[in-house]
């Protein structure tokens, strides 16, 4: 993380001695550790939330490609139901036109031809 040697740290250490003095020097040496490790904490849990926040927009972003993927499924299967639709519809209509008329007597197949009723 620093690029720091083991003589710039006994200077450090030196300098800090005859600062702070020798009777404070460990507790200041403390509080210093405490802070560094709750700096340290505070980055680590600032890291947590930047990758939470990276996979939640992943996730967001395989949703809306799921999404746009089954509407494009939907949209062309509706295409590919409505050209199979208008095929039946044209070919059920060519037959109707190459079928001879007939003049439609339901009860003829059914019964046999109607008799006729005598007055």
């Amino acid at each position: 993380m620093f690029d720091i040697s083991f003589s710039e740290i006994l200077v450090v250490f030196v300098i800090s001695l005859i600062v702070i003095g020798p009777e404070k020097l460990p507790s200041v040496a403390k509080k210093f550790g405490k802070i560094i490790a709750r700096f340290r904490r505070y980055i680590s849990n600032v890291r947590q939330e930047i990758d939470k926040d990276l996979q939640l927009e992943e996730l967001q972003n395989l949703k809306n490609n799921f999404y746009q993927q089954t509407q494009q499924f939907q949209q062309e299967f509706t295409n590919f139901a409505n050209d199979i639709q208008a095929e039946i519809y044209q070919q059920q209509q060519q037959e109707m036109q190459n079928q001879p008329q007939q003049q439609e007597r339901p009860f003829d197949d059914f019964c046999g031809p109607m008799p006729k009723v005598k007055k």
